[in-house]
This record gives C-alpha cells, structure tokens and sequence, in this order.
C-alpha cells in the first residue's frame, strides 16, 4: 500500500510531467488555405517546367537559355513562398536584417512598427505571441544598441513559422536553384546537368508535399490567404 506521502509524490511528479510537455510541444504551424495550395501547385509546376527547359538548353549549349530558363524559376519560387502563411511578416523581417546591413540603427527602428502591423494580421497564437516578444527584445536591444542581440531575437521571431511539410522542399529548391545559378555565373561556368536534374526533384518533391498537404486538419491561416 502507498501511504499519502508517496501518492501526493506520485501526483506532484505526474502533473509536473505533464506541464513539462506542453511547454515543450511544438507550436502548430499555420496553414496555408485550399485557393493558396492551389495557386502554389501552378507555381510549382511552372518552377520544374522552366528547369526541364533549362536542362534542355544547357543539353544544346546555350547558356542565355539556361539563365532564362533559371530566372523564372527563381519567379515562380519567390511567388511559391508570398502565398505561404505568414509570408509578410517574413518579408518584412528580411527586410529589417537587410538594411541592418549598411544602415545605423535610427534608420532600421522605424520599420518595426510596420513588423507589428504584420504579425497583427496572423491569429493570436502561441507561435505570434513568441515573435511579438522576441520583436520586442529586438526593438529594445537595437537602441542600446546593441546589434548582435537584436539579430538573435529577429532570428527567433521567424522561427516558429515554418511549415513541416512545405518548408522543407522549398528551402531544398531555394538553396539548389542559388547554387546552380551561381555555377552558371561563374568564370567557365561549372553547372551540370546533375545539379538541374538534383534542382527537378526538388520541386517535385515540393509538388508532392502541396498536392497531398494534409486539408483534414481544419486551416487556421488568415482567410486572406485563401
């Protein structure tokens, strides 16, 4: 038999467990709606046509059509990611890091206002009330000033919005796209058709990840994002 001590032990341990877990459990993430998905499986599929014309030229040895061809996939990517949730406070944020950049800090403060706006306009989640904190502390830390601290706190503002399903093949195709660009620039251009072909399965990859997301979970993304 337990005695009352060793119960109120054993309760005292099971509630503290159980807290523990949800101050660990990760946020949901936002949800982009139906017309988004939609518009976003377009893009994708115009992204991997326009690198398959790219191999296709590079095949023929014309390096102005694989530039074309690897600059509009660079459009559809960057329309890809403005319909996915949260993509202005995102925006806005690369914004701010940027001008942090080559500008003093009384020119970077009043573009957090415009941040604020932002993550106004997201539901009141575990996740915004994270970036409003951290935002904050960036905002504090900047009129010390003090730079590094500021861009800490920018980098936990943004990161709990990503998407566990589409985040991680559009970064993939993002990251092989800069890449083979940046092979085709260079002086006696290295690209190949192994890092195009690499770049093509990314983005069937993230055609894969939009077309079957996951709409049996009820979408908490503002309703202007379709």
């Amino acid at each position: 038999m337990f005695s009352k001590t060793s119960i109120v032990r054993l309760m005292l341990i099971f509630l503290f467990s159980l807290a523990t877990h949800a101050q660990a459990a990760p946020a949901a993430p936002l949800k982009p709606g139906v017309a988004a998905l939609n518009q976003m499986q377009v893009y994708a599929a115009q992204a991997l046509a326009d690198v398959e014309s790219a191999r296709s030229a590079l095949h023929d040895g014309s390096t102005a059509r694989v530039a074309d061809n690897l600059d509009k996939t660079r459009t559809m990517l960057v329309l890809l990611r403005s319909r996915m949730p949260a993509a202005e406070f995102h925006a806005m944020l690369n914004a701010v890091r940027s001008l942090m950049d080559f500008e003093d800090n009384k020119q970077v403060l009043p573009l957090f206002p415009k941040l604020f706006y932002a993550l106004d306009d997201l539901p009141k989640t575990p996740a915004s009330e994270k970036a409003r904190k951290a935002l904050k502390q960036a905002e504090n830390a900047l009129r010390k000033p003090d730079r590094a601290t500021a861009l800490r706190a920018l980098d936990r503002a943004d990161s709990d919005f990503s998407d566990p399903f589409l985040t991680p093949p559009l970064d993939a195709a993002e990251h092989d796209l800069t890449a083979a660009i940046t092979s085709l620039t260079q002086s006696g251009s290295s690209l190949n058709d192994a890092a195009l072909k690499k770049l093509a399965g990314d983005l069937i990859s993230l055609h894969r990840a939009l077309a079957t997301y996951p709409l049996d979970m009820s979408p908490n993304a503002p309703a202007s994002l379709g």
